[in-house]
């Protein structure tokens, strides 16, 4: 190879090193670019429900006794009882809070084949399912003697049947704020009574109960079964 030649190979090589070089920083510059990162991380655990309920008394019991009235009905198992001129209550009492908005709802259910003359007495009014105090299909006003002996209470039976008592529970249903302590409203009683005796609007004695209270008590196997309940649910 002469000279010549030699450097013009010389000075191609040596343009290709340098094209190559402008190419390389070309491609840097047109690689690099703003960049900016957004991140967000965070961390929850779930609400807490923190309700509960609780009741102050077994609604009926193994036994009863008032010392003014004489009144003494004690069972010989351990069936609990229930008997002319016997009476008691429940209250159910919702405890507790919650971190989520709170509906509390009452319900009531009887089972009572039999026809046991229950008379259910809730925020001062009372109810029942018996046929007895409203054989007439009519407003009674009537009233039995309470188990103290000496206390005869007025009974308006016109505010219904256990039906009734439901609408008046479920009208009595709240919503709690998160966090919120209930109040002592929102634990409710219902007492319960059998008639010892029971007198018509006259004050006469009506001692065809004493007939219907025997038939029920021959047997000793008629039932009577009260369910109180308390539903606490979150609101949508």
């Amino acid at each position: 190879m002469n000279e010549q030649k030699k450097n013009k190979v010389l000075r191609v090589a040596g343009l290709a090193l340098v094209l190559t070089l402008i190419t390389t920083c070309l491609l840097a510059h047109t690689l690099a670019k703003y960049t900016t990162s957004v991140s967000g991380t965070d961390t929850a655990r779930v609400a807490k429900w923190g309700w509960s309920a609780t009741t102050t008394t077994d609604i009926f019991q193994t036994s009863y006794e008032n010392s003014s009235s004489k009144l003494t009905v004690e069972t010989n198992a351990s069936d609990k009882i229930v008997a002319p001129g016997t009476s008691g209550e429940v209250t159910i009492t919702p405890t507790g809070t919650s971190e989520v908005a709170t509906k509390l709802t009452y319900t009531v259910s009887e089972t009572n084949a039999s026809g046991i003359p229950i008379i259910y007495e809730y925020d001062g009014k009372y109810y029942t399912s018996s046929t007895r105090y409203t054989a007439d299909g009519s407003t009674q006003y009537q009233m039995i003697l309470a188990n103290d002996g000496t206390t005869k209470t007025a009974l308006a039976l016109q505010n219904g049947g256990l039906t009734a008592l439901q609408t008046a529970l479920t009208a009595a249903s709240t919503t709690i704020a998160p966090n919120a302590t209930v109040a002592s409203t929102d634990s409710k009683t219902i007492k319960w009574y059998w008639a010892y005796e029971v007198y018509d609007a006259a004050g006469e004695l009506i001692t065809a109960t004493d007939i219907s209270d025997t038939t029920l008590g021959s047997g000793g196997t008629a039932t009577v079964k009260l369910n109180v309940g308390l539903t606490a649910t979150q609101v949508d």
